[in-house]
């Protein structure tokens, strides 16, 4: 039996370990989606230079609603599901004929919404950086949206 007793310690130890490297992931996400990284991007890079300074595809790491820093109460757009995810982030760019000239891509952090525009051979044409910060919300809304990022069907 005491042999038993330590392994069921043990296991609850790990258990409290896990928790807590998840709580504090939670509280103080680490996100390569920042202004500095952003200010890295130049133009005429290739999309997996991008890739690499801003830590992956287009993606959104905010972890609730955003707002911009420069013009308070209007909040950043963010992806409503992980469906719309894909046409939000990539988005086709066109000239005044219509013709397809490149494509745009984003990335969302609490800190910043990098937009990158790409020309048909894959390079940097642009870039803007807006510094944004979290709105606060209540307890429900941020089990909602907890709730909303863990669902696989969205």
């Amino acid at each position: 039996m005491p042999k038993n007793k330590w392994i069921r310690r043990l296991g609850a130890v790990l258990l409290m370990f896990t928790c807590f490297g998840f709580a504090l992931h939670r509280l103080f996400p680490s996100t390569m989606i920042n202004a500095t990284n952003a200010g890295k991007v130049q133009l005429g890079m290739t999309s997996i230079e991008v890739f690499a300074i801003l830590g992956g595809p287009p993606r959104d790491e905010a972890t609730g609603p955003i707002e911009y820093d420069d013009a308070p109460g209007v909040e950043a757009p963010r992806y409503a599901g992980r469906i719309e995810q894909r046409r939000l982030f990539e988005s086709s760019l066109s000239d005044e004929r219509g013709d397809r000239i490149g494509v745009g891509r984003v990335w969302t952090s609490d800190t910043a919404y990098v937009c990158v525009s790409f020309d048909l051979g894959d390079f940097v044409r642009s870039v803007q950086v807006n510094n944004v910060h979290r709105v606060q919300n209540g307890l429900w809304d941020s089990i909602r949206s907890l709730v909303e990022r863990l669902d696989p069907l969205r």
